[in-house]
């Protein structure tokens, strides 16, 4: 199967057997790394102004000022307070995930003794049903379909079951990779699988609080478990649908492509980034962005048909840093 992301600068009315359907779009901001003791109301300006239909945290939703329970409800209630923040609750459908300061653990993962609170206090702030299956079950992964079902969006825990980091002996690397450990676990393995062999979604949004195809810095990274990784390709490659991974974590923006399936784009730093950062990545498209940034994803779709038609990284004031409809991806 051959794949595209097709760049549509007008609306485009599709043929659906004999009938022809308007085509709707829909639109995804997503964001992390939101300290919410520093000042974000410029950025949730831009963010309110581009009228999101869902917004997506991908991690690090708070910097507690302590890693502990008390520390993460005092940064939640903090951010929940926010009136423009309560602005965006009112009129976009909010998700997220947490990363390792709101799971009040740095770099944490299996052996995080707060992880049951930490769960339960991102449930409190994303108003998450108590009887839902993804409060029922362990972890915070959980899936949505969107679009008339054409588009799939899975929400990875990349905390709760991962296994203990190798630290790295080598300058300049904080961890080195394991051929042993995982990131997701069994059971959240088992239910992915599900997810992706449903035969009606033609896009797969991914969201993973750390970077996936990015493997070439010394952080944390899907890279640290090469077997994990690698898996994660493989099945996604055997699904036959359109992959945008959406990521975090990094304190800068980037858009790493794999090949013309998978792409990921990594929005990070809604209140501070790492200014001045050179970094290699040979997947990298486009520049790499050390602005404060939030993401939009567009995808215009009919009854029988979903296509990606943008990919923009946004900036504090609404200016747009990047965006594939101003670069030739070459897909």
């Amino acid at each position: 199967m051959r794949y595209a992301l097709t760049i549509i600068l007008s609306l485009v009315i599709i043929g659906c057997h004999s009938k022809p359907t308007e085509n709707q779009t829909l639109t995804i901001a997503f964001a992390s790394c939101n300290n919410q003791n520093l000042d974000s109301l410029q950025i949730w300006q831009p963010v309110l102004a581009s009228h999101p239909d869902y917004f997506i945290w991908t991690g690090d939703i708070i910097y507690p000022n302590r890693e502990t329970p008390e520390g993460l409800k005092e940064g939640y209630d903090i951010q929940k307070s926010n009136n423009l923040y309560q602005d965006l609750t009112s009129t976009s459908q909010i998700l997220g995930i947490f990363d390792d300061h709101d799971y009040a653990m740095n770099d944490g993962g299996v052996h995080n003794p707060y992880r049951e609170d930490a769960k339960q206090l991102l449930f409190e702030f994303l108003d998450e049903p108590t009887e839902s299956a993804r409060s029922k079950r362990e972890g915070i992964y959980d899936s949505y379909t969107m679009a008339d079902g054409l588009v799939k969006t899975i929400l990875l825990d990349t905390r709760w079951f991962r296994s203990d980091l190798k630290p790295s002996d080598e300058p300049g690397m904080r961890y080195q990779p394991s051929d042993e450990g995982t990131m997701l676990g069994s059971q959240q393995w088992e239910w992915l699988a599900s997810e992706l062999s449903d035969t009606k979604s033609q896009i797969v949004i991914l969201v993973s609080s750390i970077q996936f195809l990015n493997d070439f810095h010394a952080f944390e990274k899907w890279g640290n478990f090469p077997h994990e990784r690698q898996r994660l390709i493989d099945m996604l490659t055997n699904t036959n649908k359109q992959i945008i991974v959406l990521s975090g974590d990094r304190h800068f923006a980037e858009l790493s492509k794999l090949n013309d399936q998978i792409l990921e784009v990594t929005s990070s730093g809604m209140t501070h980034t790492y200014k001045g950062v050179k970094e290699s990545n040979p997947l990298r498209v486009g520049p790499l962005i050390d602005d404060r940034n939030f993401g939009i994803l567009k995808i215009d779709y009919n009854q029988s048909v979903a296509k990606v038609t943008s990919i923009e990284i946004i900036g504090n004031v609404g200016q747009v840093l990047w965006g594939f409809k101003e670069l030739n991806l070459g897909l």
